[in-house]
């Protein structure tokens, strides 16, 4: 077992607010990066009739996907509530990230339009960081990432906001709002696993290529190969994801990181099995086995990527160890 100094202790912080649109649309590997951070976190069902919290009681806000139009609060009413949820997180300067329709109702939310975009996008394709975006701490990097897409519709750009990156079939990618808010038109959550429920979904992969049809191959990838490319390009996808969960986290050193860094390198490069232990955000799992692929720095911190025992990658920052060991195969 690897010494490990007791973390720094911290009060009890009001959890984050993940907001699911649809069943199949949950934050997946964001979830994970969450929960080895201990952020503790609430999740509200819109889509089912479940209020959202109140601002006094949350910390920060997840905006999640969904298969709706931002636009269509006729039909679902509680998009013009979580426009209001999202404008005054803003104006209390919470951390928000939204994603695909959440970073479309964020653009919303200041005023700004969302419309269909010239080309539907859906795949894995990689982002054109801007000039601020390849400073941003959270998406720039040594190489912009290949991450997932799903979309019809873009955001137009708030006027308060800073564009982070694009991608060549969508003119806005990624934005940022202050310091700490953020849209993305993609999905950074998504994984391989994700990825598998979607196309277990009655008709998504006949929706896939008809899609196709109409749009053509060029930006609408087939199913077979968007499985095939979801093992190859995940990591930097999760590395992205991963950085962003940083936004809603209190940073805590260790003064042994240095020297837990080089012990946990070696055994990634031997592909060695540890047990990892940390605390969970949601109080449930708190053991991991498996392998680790690589490090990362995400959000200025130092993050061991654990592929583990049901090929799930977890993202485990170096400062949150409770413990890491080698085990027997």
């Amino acid at each position: 077992m690897c010494p490990l100094n007791t973390p720094v202790s911290l009060p009890k912080r009001l959890p984050v607010v993940i907001i699911q649109h649809a069943r199949h649309e949950h934050p997946a590997a964001l979830r994970r990066a969450l929960e080895t951070q201990g952020i503790h976190y609430l999740w509200v069902h819109p889509y089912l009739g479940e209020r959202y919290p109140d601002l006094d009681e949350i910390s920060g806000v997840v905006s999640l996907g969904g298969p709706m139009s931002s636009n269509d609060e006729g039909e679902h009413p509680w998009i013009r509530e979580e426009m209001k949820l999202l404008l005054g997180a803003l104006s209390r300067g919470l951390p928000i990230l939204g994603i695909c329709l959440g970073g479309q109702l964020l653009a919303r939310s200041l005023g700004h339009r969302v419309s269909a975009n010239p080309q539907a996008e859906v795949g894995w394709f990689p982002l054109q960081l801007t000039h601020s975006g390849a400073s941003d701490p959270f998406l720039g990097g040594e190489s912009p990432p290949t991450v997932y897409h799903f979309h019809f519709e873009t955001f137009e750009l708030p006027t308060v906001a800073e564009r982070l990156a694009l991608s060549e079939a969508c003119a806005n990618q990624a934005f940022r709002v202050e310091e700490n808010a953020y849209g993305l038109q993609f999905h950074p959550e998504a994984d391989h696993q994700l990825l598998g429920e979607w196309l277990s979904l009655d008709g998504f992969e006949k929706e896939i290529e008809e899609i196709q049809q109409v749009h053509g191959s060029t930006w609408v990838q087939g199913a077979k190969r968007q499985v095939e490319l979801a093992r190859q390009v995940e990591l930097g996808s999760i590395g992205l994801v991963t950085a962003f969960s940083t936004l809603f986290r209190r940073k805590s050193a260790r003064d042994d990181e240095p020297a837990l860094k080089k012990q946990v390198e070696l055994w990634a490069l031997l592909g060695v099995p540890v047990e990892a232990k940390f605390k969970s955000g949601s109080g449930g799992r708190s053991i991991i086995r498996g392998v680790i692929e690589r490090t990362i720095v995400a959000g200025g911190l130092e993050f061991l990527l654990l592929r583990g025992e049901d090929w799930l990658v977890w993202p485990i920052a170096l400062a949150d160890l409770k413990g890491i060991r080698p085990v027997s195969k």
